[in-house]
């Protein structure tokens, strides 16, 4: 159901920021599988450029992205790093200590995680 409310639930819609918000706090739970859910749904929250600046403006964005990668979802942070990367006005934000260690993190890790650090950094280094 999540996923699905992740694909039909989008910016300016007056239900999208109640969804975030609840997404977003979801991340600071330590079970794995509800983890890969909740990464799953932000991923495709972040794959749609409208929901990219109302994503960037929750303030426990970072920190519960760096639980995600704590709890191993480093597949699904770097994924959304990516996609928040793509437009030029989060680089400045994205360009943190914090956003690279968990980058570095997903790159030591072979496959799709590693596939998406190298795209969000290469993303957050070019103008």
């Amino acid at each position: 159901i999540l996923k699905q409310l992740s694909y039909t639930i989008n910016a300016p819609m007056a239900s999208h920021d109640d969804l975030l918000i609840a997404l977003i706090r979801a991340t600071f739970t330590d079970e794995t599988v509800s983890l890969s859910i909740i990464g799953k749904a932000l991923l495709t929250q972040s794959a749609e450029s409208q929901n990219r600046k109302s994503i960037m403006e929750q303030k426990q964005l970072f920190a519960g992205l760096s639980n995600m990668s704590v709890h191993s979802q480093h597949a699904n942070v770097a994924g959304i790093i990516r996609n928040l990367a793509y437009d030029d006005e989060h680089k400045v934000a994205l360009a943190t200590d914090e956003v690279f260690y968990m980058l570095i993190s997903a790159l030591a890790i072979s496959g799709e995680a590693s596939k998406y650090a190298v795209r969000a950094i290469s993303q957050i280094a070019t103008n």
